[in-house]
């Protein structure tokens, strides 16, 4: 990374981003402890006081690949954020982000190790690294597919195509990663013990973190 601090003390970067000129002392010092960090992120951390429209009008002008583009915004969108240690929250982290949940928490740890971003709280350092521990030792999930579809959904509780049903099903598999189910059994009796009969079906869990 020491061609990109070149690149920052030269003013190219600035010109290539097509972004107005900053104090850059603290982006500098991040670069120093980037070296894990794969091409997504550093883009991420060049661009870390961005708003979030801002980084995809970058990626579009650098002529990115869509997938990359995606990439790019998920990354940032998780910018801030930080799992509970708690294994059902943590399943759910590593699921949705996949293979790049080193890469968030690497980038998240830099971020905060160097104030470039204004949090509630005081960074801990230790924390972080007891979830990269709690993740790593974690084993993989019995399923990552869903267990049950929207036919057995209907069969099971009367319930019509559509928006309702649609997000039970979302919420059974949000509940079927965080809790590791290895049958359609125990979605079933999972299925007896939550108020899917509640009318605001816009306040049932998603399958998201955010």
């Amino acid at each position: 990374n020491k061609i990109l601090i070149k690149m920052i003390n030269n003013g190219i970067l600035r010109l290539i981003f097509q972004r107005e000129e900053k104090t850059q002392e603290k982006l500098l010092k991040a670069l120093e402890k980037s070296a894990e960090l794969d091409y997504i992120s550093l883009l991420c951390l060049l661009n870390y006081d961005c708003q979030k429209p801002e980084i995809g009008e970058i990626c579009r002008n650098l002529k990115m690949s869509n997938n990359d583009i995606n990439l790019v915004n998920e990354r940032f969108q998780f910018i801030g954020y930080t799992p509970k240690n708690q294994i059902s929250e943590l399943r759910l982290f590593r699921f949705i982000l996949a293979e790049n949940w080193r890469q968030q928490l690497m980038l998240e740890t830099i971020l905060r190790s160097n104030s470039m971003i204004e949090y509630d709280y005081q960074f801990d350092g230790n924390y972080i690294n007891q979830i990269f521990q709690t993740i790593t030792k974690l084993k993989p999930l019995n399923h990552g597919k869903q267990l049950v579809d929207g036919n057995w959904i209907m069969n099971s509780t009367n319930i019509k195509q559509g928006q309702r049903l649609g997000r039970l099903k979302e919420w059974l598999y949000r509940l079927q990663i965080e809790k590791d189910l290895r049958t359609i059994d125990e979605i079933e009796l999972l299925l007896c013990r939550i108020n899917w009969h509640q009318d605001d079906f816009s306040r049932w869990p998603r399958l998201t973190l955010l």
